[in-house]
């Protein structure tokens, strides 16, 4: 990935036993992890969306009840979605493209 602010992240998917090892593996490799487990952050998906009313109500929802530490992600699924998501976001690098 050269030189490019771009970085190789695992998924949280892991085999049965071996978490440890293959989260060790991927930092090895030069990747990084994206998450541990399920406590290290909050994802919205399409599911969620719908039944909040919209992504932004989503991540109000969220935020209300998480500690202002916690990372929020939301799934888009296309720029638009992506463009709500990262209005209502801290950072620049809001939302997670695809499907």
């Amino acid at each position: 990935m050269g030189d490019s602010k771009t970085r190789l992240v695992d998924t949280r998917k892991i085999t049965p036993g071996l978490r440890v090892l293959e989260k060790y593996a991927v930092t090895v490799g030069g990747a990084y992890n994206h998450r541990t487990a399920l406590y290290d952050g909050v994802m919205i998906k399409d599911n969620h969306i719908a039944v909040s009313g919209g992504i932004k109500k989503a991540v109000a929802t969220v935020r209300e009840k998480i500690s202002h530490l916690v990372k929020i992600e939301v799934e888009v699924s296309n720029m638009d979605e992506l463009s709500q998501a990262r209005s209502k976001s801290r950072c620049n690098n809001a939302g997670q493209y695809g499907s």
